[in-house]
């Protein structure tokens, strides 16, 4: 196994699409509840009951995973001294003979024992004694605006014809994790009751909430799915617009990696490109991981790539990505080429990758890439020009910055100070392509002292960005020529002198 990957990762993608794969889990998702959360979940769930022959086990199914859904997001509560237990959890399994709906979230204690009642009688009726009990409570209970008197918990157990496994797992004094599974078979209606299947789900809960996996999807990919998969993930990045378009930029090429390139093979009598994705999440990064199975004759060449471009810089990454794009001839010879430039180029960091041999024919390829979350900041720092400073526009959103006018302010550091402390933050996580631009018609001794500073900034974001200067200076003004021409030999960067007749900003 690769090295760098045992050091950054607490568990392999194979021995996680091993671990679901025996429990066969389709999705799992750990995190906040919300309608669009829900509607993403459902439209994903949809797509895999296509796939069912029997329309009445589709309703069934359908109407069930709404019911658990809608109870995750009515009787969540929140704790604050027990954050891991504030998320929902979710996990949908189908099994030979049935679906497998689990469901958890947190609730107070003081709700446990009429919850607990209601289940516990629930699971003593037959299906006439159900149906009459509904319409009891129907015609005499009185409904809450978090929902009717167990009606919901009822028609779970009348659509899927078995008992409702549950369990209460302490949290604190005044919270408790409630776990709900419900089952709905394929062959038969006769109540099915396994406590062992809700124990590894809560097994699994519990690992999840360890390693901060916040979405897992195993099985067979389609475009359809990774659609829904960026509509459920959409909302945990609202304040994290650059890191997100990122995030889905990449998961949009590990999809199509998989579904283009990934080898078919029978798991379970099911034949084709079987594979896992998964998120995990937290305060400081997101890590994107996906496995597929291949041919073990393509593993050379892609290991050789992987290693190649893990060694670039982001400059040569960048015309690398280009060279490839103008000079290819067929589809197949970029096959894994432009996916993994771009991951690379966007996450700005290496690609974690692990070969996992199986057999003679096939290994199972698993790539992680990480983001970090960016320091939130002003997208834009402005300044109106003065007779002795210059106008400023410093606009991180297109990689694009403006100075333009005179320099002569009273103290040149403090003016400058929080132009280079913006432009520092800048130069962590700069754009593919940064334009600077600079049009002085005076500068003083100590704004030269303090542009020195800016240049040696912009020359560490040029490591990282495809930076160009353009160095704007009064035309027939030979002194402010040999000052640009002289200033820019003091830097490693593209520079640009260009002549100018007006001062215009």
């Amino acid at each position: 196994m690769n090295n760098d990957w045992i050091q950054d990762n607490k568990i392999s993608v194979y021995e996680m699409f091993d671990l679901l794969n025996e429990e066969k889990v389709e999705y799992i998702y750990r995190g906040k509840f919300d309608s669009k959360i829900t509607d993403g979940i459902l439209s994903l769930a949809e797509i895999n009951l296509d796939g069912e022959d029997s329309l009445k086990i589709k309703k069934r199914v359908y109407f069930i995973l709404v019911e658990g859904l809608q109870n995750i997001t009515r009787h969540q509560e929140h704790s604050e001294d027990f954050e891991e237990y504030n998320e929902g959890f979710l996990v949908i399994q189908r099994k030979d003979t049935e679906f497998a709906i689990t469901t958890g979230n947190l609730i107070q204690n003081t709700t446990i024992e009429d919850l607990q009642s209601k289940l516990e009688n629930i699971n003593k009726l037959s299906k006439d004694d159900l149906k009459k009990y509904y319409r009891q409570i129907l015609d005499n209970e009185t409904f809450s605006q978090k929902g009717g008197a167990g009606l919901g918990l009822i028609e779970i157990a009348r659509k899927s014809g078995n008992k409702i496994a549950y369990d209460f797992q302490k949290i604190s004094e005044v919270h408790s994790y409630f776990y709900m599974q419900t089952k709905i078979s394929f062959v038969s209606d006769e109540p099915d009751y396994e406590v062992q299947s809700l124990a590894n789900m809560k097994i699994i809960h519990k690992f999840f909430t360890e390693q901060d996996i916040l979405l897992n999807v195993t099985g067979i990919f389609n475009h359809e799915k990774l659609i829904y998969l960026l509509s459920i993930l959409e909302s945990h990045m609202s304040k994290q617009v650059v890191l997100k378009n990122k995030m889905f930029s990449i998961m949009i090429e590990l999809m199509q990696n998989v579904v283009k390139h990934g080898d078919e093979i029978e798991i379970n009598n099911v034949s084709g490109k079987h594979s896992v994705f998964f998120i995990t999440s937290n305060k400081e990064k997101i890590s994107l991981n996906s496995g597929n199975f291949i041919s073990n004759k393509k593993v050379p060449k892609l290991k050789k790539h992987i290693d190649r471009i893990n060694k670039m810089s982001q400059n040569e990454l960048n015309k690398f990505h280009f060279d490839t794009l103008v000079n290819y001839k067929t589809e197949k010879d970029i096959a894994y080429g432009l996916g993994l430039l771009d991951m690379r180029i966007k996450s700005r960091n290496r690609i974690y990758y692990d070969f996992q041999k199986l057999d003679e024919n096939h290994s199972f390829f698993s790539i992680r890439i990480l983001l970090k979350y960016e320091e939130q900041r002003e997208r834009n720092l402005t300044y109106t020009a003065t007779e002795s400073t210059p106008y400023i526009n410093l606009d991180e959103k297109n990689g694009q910055f403006i100075m333009c006018g005179n320099s002569y302010p009273e103290s040149a550091s403090k003016f400058y100070k929080p132009v280079l402390s913006w432009l520092k933050k800048y130069s962590l996580n700069p754009r593919l392509f940064t334009l600077f631009e600079f049009k002085f018609h005076f500068l003083s001794t100590g704004s030269k002292k303090e542009l020195i500073k800016l240049f040696n900034i912009i020359e560490q974001i040029a490591q990282t960005s495809a930076v160009v200067v353009r160095w704007h200076y009064p035309l027939n003004d030979e002194d402010a020529f040999n000052f640009a021409l002289d200033f820019s030999k003091l830097f490693n960067i593209d520079f640009n002198l260009v002549e100018f007749n007006e001062m215009d900003c």
